[in-house]
């Protein structure tokens, strides 16, 4: 037990404190925030570590329960297509083990290998500090649940890094499975979100064969206002026809995938439909995952706390529901040279995505 006035809460406090900051200014980010999280993570990291200890031994009740590791679902899509709202819905039913906010985890063999191991617990304590940018944050506890995780992933990188790269991505699922107080209660598979997972299914089932996927389309029009206004907030240069191609390319890769795969393994979901006919939809996913229907699916979580809304306009940052309100203002968002490459190039790409559907 930590007690009370430690180094450890203090740092707690703090980090609670600034992140809170943070959550206030989404979709904008402050670069001194940033930089009192970024320096509150170290210190928070350095003493949590020392507060692990070598004579830890895992639950073997738990970790006989870990044997979903093959079975994962992986989210694709554009970025401001919906994919975190859907992983949000998915997050609390009793089947899934839902890694929480974009996990980039293919990306970051890039990065990572098993000779790193710490740099690799250090990055995963803190995405599950602050897995959005926004509330909730710390989403498995307080300190002794860190702990936990940073331990359980230790222990799982000793056990599965001789597997190589599917080993090394899978600690994550399992560590996260062991050390959350929530844990599901019958676990079949686990599930990744990164925006343009499309991108690297290749390596993706040459890592898991049996993985499923599941991509997320939006209206053209208005995802590529959102991100206009993303781009905006956060002071990033904006291309529309760079953009525009971008789309392009994430639906024909989605394309490809399906008629390889077959619609029992990649499915397309319509953020429209999800949010319209969130019953329907959600039932849907249900079916293509063969797992049970449950109302947990018709409410945004992130292990199990109510998420906040990622939206670009304040008044839909709603917490815990689905906003079935669909906004059309794309023509009053756009430039006179935007609304020309938007006729052009995105009305074909909206019914292509009508028939995909």
């Amino acid at each position: 037990m930590i007690a009370d006035g430690t180094l450890l809460v203090k740092l707690f406090k703090q980090i609670n404190e600034t992140l809170n900051e943070r959550d206030g200014l989404f979709p904008k980010r402050d670069l001194e925030n940033t930089k009192r999280v970024n320096a509150l993570r170290e210190r928070y990291l350095s003493e949590l570590e020392k507060q692990t200890y070598n004579s830890w031994f895992p639950d073997e009740a738990v970790v006989q329960e870990t044997d979903f590791g093959q079975n994962v679902l992986f989210i694709c899509g554009y970025i401001k297509s919906g994919t975190t709202l859907f992983l949000s819905l998915l997050d609390n039913h009793p089947e899934l083990i839902v890694l929480p906010g974009d996990s980039h985890l293919v990306h970051l063999l890039e990065h990572f290998s098993c000779e790193e191991r710490n740099a690799w617990i250090r990055r995963w304590v803190w995405h599950f500090v602050c897995p959005t940018g926004q509330k909730p944050f710390w989403v498995l506890g307080g300190e002794e649940q860190y702990i936990e995780f940073w331990q359980y992933l230790s222990f799982w990188l000793e056990q599965l890094c001789p597997q190589g790269d599917a080993g090394l991505l899978t600690t994550v699922s399992y560590a996260y499975f062991c050390a959350n107080p929530k844990r599901p209660s019958t676990p079949k598979l686990w599930v990744e979100k990164t925006p343009r997972n499309e991108r690297d299914i290749p390596k993706i089932r040459e890592l898991f064969p049996n993985a499923r996927f599941i991509h997320m389309i939006r209206d053209p029009f208005q995802n590529i206002v959102s991100l206009k206004k993303l781009n905006n907030f956060r002071g990033w240069h904006w291309r529309m026809v760079r953009t525009v191609f971008s789309l392009w390319r994430s639906l024909i890769l989605g394309l490809r995938h399906r008629y390889r795969l077959g619609v029992e393994q990649y499915l397309f979901i319509s953020y429209e439909a999800l949010v319209t006919n969130s019953d329907k939809t959600m039932r849907q996913v249900a079916e293509f995952l063969d797992i049970k229907w449950n109302t947990s699916m018709l409410t945004s979580t992130v292990n199990g706390l109510p998420m906040k809304a990622n939206s670009m306009f304040k008044d839909r940052q709603m917490t815990g529901v689905i906003n079935s309100k669909l906004t059309n203002d794309w023509s009053s968002e756009l430039s006179w040279y935007e609304k020309v490459v938007a006729v052009i190039f995105l009305y074909p790409l909206k019914w292509v995505q009508r028939w995909v559907i």
